[in-house]
């Protein structure tokens, strides 16, 4: 179709799957680039199209985790745009449903400043980048959400056209890391992905300021340790709380007790009081008053005449 590589991809394969033999120079000593994991299958995605928008190829980019994912891919490198958790949301969603161990480069500056999706999903094994003194690499971004960190400066790797390349960056760091999550799940078939991450994490040399810190995450990584060391299982998850039983027939009987009480307390109530009316003897009538006799009339009498006596 005309598409014309541009070699990413190439370059992140001789470091996970280098087979150490050169195809064009056979000269005694050079053996080319061998990768972290050779006896490793690849399966290729190209999730770049020059001819498509930034938003497209994240589109382009969603369909071949999950792609990836359908076909039994175990672990999954990803090293292009970065986007919103919503977009990433049904490849992070098919990676687990598969067991895939997804693993995602920060990003360099200045092309990014922060860490976005899908490194910086808790499920995804986000890497920085080192340099050769196995120091934060001046171009690797840092943040919260670094899992590990790895060598990512002046990296010798393959590319097109049968070639070599040196080069650096923070998607080399994270060949690294799903080359040796491949080395991992070899040679322990019997474990789940999640337990993959935590003995890549338990076995990290602790760098930078202690514990978890956003330049080295958990540390660097330390393929023999966690091929070799014995590592505790990871805590079991919290387990969601059971759900309450249906209480609804239960209340529904109680309240219609409650009611048939409270109508019958007010029908005893309403009846009692009618008896006790019917028992209540007639009022005996107030005794009338005794009438009040009447006053005397007073006598008048003409004032004495005078010189005259009364008879």
């Amino acid at each position: 179709d005309g598409w014309e590589p541009g070699g990413n991809g190439t370059a992140l394969a001789g470091v996970i799957v280098g087979h150490g033999n050169r195809l064009s120079d056979h000269e005694p000593g050079n053996r080319g680039v061998l990768g972290v994991a050779p006896a490793a299958s690849l399966l290729p995605v190209r999730a770049v199209d020059p001819d498509r928008s930034a938003s497209e190829n994240i589109d382009l980019a969603v369909e071949g985790i999950i792609w990836a994912a359908a076909s039994g891919a175990d672990v999954i490198v990803y090293s292009a745009g970065t986007a919103s958790r919503e977009r990433f949301a049904d490849a992070l969603q098919a990676a687990r449903e598969a067991d895939a161990v997804l693993v995602a480069a920060v990003g360099d500056q200045p092309n990014a400043t922060t860490i976005g999706f899908p490194a910086a999903d808790e499920s995804v094994i986000a890497v920085a980048g080192l340099d050769r003194d196995l120091r934060p690499a001046d171009f690797s971004v840092t943040g919260p959400q670094v899992t590990l960190a790895a060598p990512a400066a002046e990296v010798t790797t393959t590319a097109l056209r049968h070639g070599y390349t040196e080069g650096s960056s923070t998607s080399l760091a994270a060949a690294v890391v799903a080359g040796a999550a491949a080395l991992v799940r070899a040679h322990h078939p019997d474990l789940s992905a999640d337990e993959i991450v935590h003995r890549l994490v338990s076995t990290a040399s602790d760098a930078g300021s202690p514990g978890h810190n956003e330049e080295y995450g958990h540390g660097v990584l330390d393929l023999v340790a966690a091929l070799t060391a014995e590592v505790a299982p990871p805590p079991a998850p919290p387990q969601p709380a059971p759900p309450l039983p249906d209480l609804t027939p239960a209340v529904v009987a109680v309240l219609a007790a409650m009611t048939a009480v409270i109508l019958a307390a007010s029908m005893l109530l309403v009846a009692g009081r009618r008896r006790a009316h019917r028992r209540q003897p007639a009022p005996t009538p107030a005794p009338a008053p005794a009438a009040t006799p009447a006053p005397a009339p007073a006598t008048a009498s003409e004032p004495d005449e005078p010189g005259v006596s009364p008879r």
